[in-house]
């Protein structure tokens, strides 16, 4: 089943990591779409028709990190076919899984439509540090990174996504113990590592579990390090861009809706719905729909 959507923004990510995308991103969002409302006419939000956000939760393939480079690329092909099958093409594409951005070749974006990728903000971290940048990521991640900087550390993180979806769902959970083990053991080794870069956009939700494993980094060896999430880099470097973008496609005459519907087209059984709708409901307002990946893709 294809639905025909009209005004529509397009987010892609393996699970509920693009949903922190979505957060960060929604307010360039909003105000690019209201940038043609006239402040003269008062009646003008009754009128506005509803934006609606698909969000592809592409769980019968999460994690990406599992996928080689050749799958990977061959999902990107599929994900564009099925794209290309919507009534017309989107106002945004955001590539939210950093797995699927670093792999995304410029002939696998949608024609006519802007285009943000979630890479790995390691440019932005390493104007932040003073030191050395410690960089978690995918093993699919690790494979495309092309930046060889002395300043630069990358540490694979095995499964941390899937502990991420976990946390995000039921709160709780624990790191599995070879990656404590391994992340001490570069923290302690590498001195001068004051930043650790999140660049899977799940992580951000297995933050705290982190938090724990470099405090004791930090009582021990006295340094601070900070843990930086890549999305919220990516979002400053661009938010602005993408807001004055979709001004500048906006008909003033046809009054873009402050108004949003999510549609989760996922996986996702009956009991993890409800954060999502509430993780929407918190940051976007607006209802939220949810459609079976099998009966869309």
């Amino acid at each position: 089943m294809q639905k025909e959507l009209s005004s529509h923004i397009l987010f892609f990510d393996s699970g509920v990591g693009g949903l922190r995308v979505l957060k960060q991103m929604f307010p360039y969002l909003h105000e690019g779409l209201l940038a043609a409302e006239s402040s003269e006419d008062s009646d003008v939000l009754a009128r506005f028709p509803t934006i609606s956000i698909l969000y592809l939760a592409d769980t019968s393939h999460f994690p990406y990190s599992n996928l080689t480079p050749i799958q990977m690329k061959e999902r990107a092909k599929q994900l564009k076919q099925f794209c290309e099958g919507l009534r017309g093409p989107p106002l945004l594409s955001v590539y939210a899984c950093n797995s699927l951005a670093t792999h995304l070749g410029d002939d696998q974006l949608l024609p006519g439509t802007l285009h943000l990728k979630i890479t790995p903000a390691i440019h932005e971290a390493c104007e932040l540090s003073k030191g050395k940048v410690l960089v978690l990521c995918t093993p699919v991640t690790a494979s495309a990174l092309s930046e060889q900087r002395e300043q630069v550390v990358v540490m694979v993180a095995r499964d941390l996504a899937r502990l991420a979806e976990e946390m995000f769902f039921a709160g709780r959970g624990r790191l599995p113990a070879d990656f404590k083990r391994d992340l001490l053991e570069i923290l302690m080794k590498e001195s001068s590592i004051d930043t650790i870069l999140l660049s899977c956009t799940h992580y951000i939700y297995a933050k705290a579990l982190i938090d724990q494993v470099v405090s004791s980094v930090e009582r021990i060896s006295g340094r601070g390090i900070e843990i930086i999430d890549s999305t919220d880099l990516q979002i400053k470097a661009h938010g602005q861009r993408i807001r004055s973008s979709l001004a500048a496609l906006v008909d003033s005459d046809s009054h873009l809706a402050p108004q949003y519907e999510v549609i989760c087209v996922s996986d996702y059984p009956e009991w993890k719905r409800q954060p999502i709708a509430d993780f929407v409901t918190r940051h976007v307002g607006g209802s939220t729909q949810f459609e079976s990946l099998k009966q869309w893709l």
